[in-house]
């Protein structure tokens, strides 16, 4: 939801994503034009484990772009987000080289 009529009023639920598994622990981070979304979500656990998604819209938030899946391997999760211009900066926990180093902190932007 967001608020319109300059704070009077809430619009209506957009739903972002459309799958049967669990998404948990959105955030977000808005600038200029540009809201950003990043999320843990479990859709592909079976193969991979938790992954981490991103999409964005500009403020009117009734456009989001697809989900972009940011990770591929193991267990990614805790993820934060920052923006700057339109562009989004993100960081997360990711177990993808568990064997080796152990848990890691891994960057990405968009």
């Amino acid at each position: 939801k967001k608020l319109d009529n300059d704070g009077v009023s809430l619009t209506n639920d957009t739903r972002i994503t459309e799958d049967s598994k669990i998404q948990i622990f959105p955030r977000i981070a808005v600038a200029d034009e540009n809201v950003h979304l990043v999320w843990q979500d479990l859709r592909n656990a079976e193969n991979y484990g938790m992954d981490l998604y991103y999409t964005n819209s500009d403020l009117s938030v009734t456009d989001w772009k697809t989900p972009i899946r940011l990770s591929e391997y193991q267990w990614q999760y805790n993820p934060a987000i920052a923006a700057s211009n339109s562009q989004a900066h993100m960081v997360w926990t990711d177990e993808q080289f568990w064997e080796k180093n152990g848990k890691e902190v891994l960057y990405c932007s968009r």
